[in-house]
């Protein structure tokens, strides 16, 4: 009988492969960190990642268990990234509106970023504030 668990990581990155000085780092944030939208908290976490990646500003990742679940939204965007694989995005619901695509998470992320499994990068643009 076959193990029918979903795989935790998609294998090697085949960008490192092509690129080998490009750098994906993953750091650990110091303190809380909080996001708000349309003046609500979405996330606030003490578990949140500064995610720093060659010719990419720094980006905010926080556990995806940390965000507000009522305020989620499903989204059929799909994008790919050859240093961390493949992306689905999420809306985020406020009493205010529903605003398309805030989040995105890599639910199966190359080896390399395996650190990634379970958080959701923010769209620093598409939020009011991410305090640190």
């Amino acid at each position: 009988m076959s193990d029918s668990k979903p795989p935790t990581s998609a294998g090697p990155a085949p960008g490192f492969a092509e690129h080998a000085n490009y750098n994906v780092e993953l750091n650990a944030a110091p303190g809380e960190v909080t996001v708000w939208l349309d003046g609500e908290v979405i996330c606030r976490t003490r578990s949140a990642l500064e995610v720093r990646e060659s010719r990419h500003p720094a980006v905010w990742y926080v556990p995806l268990a940390d965000v507000d679940s009522a305020k989620l939204l499903g989204s059929a965007t799909q994008t790919y990234c050859p240093f961390k694989g493949q992306a689905s995005y999420h809306g985020i619901r406020t009493a205010k509106q529903d605003h398309p695509d805030v989040l995105w998470e890599y639910a199966t992320p190359f080896d390399e970023v395996i650190g990634l499994r379970g958080y959701a990068g923010v769209y620093a643009d598409r939020v009011d504030k991410i305090e640190s």
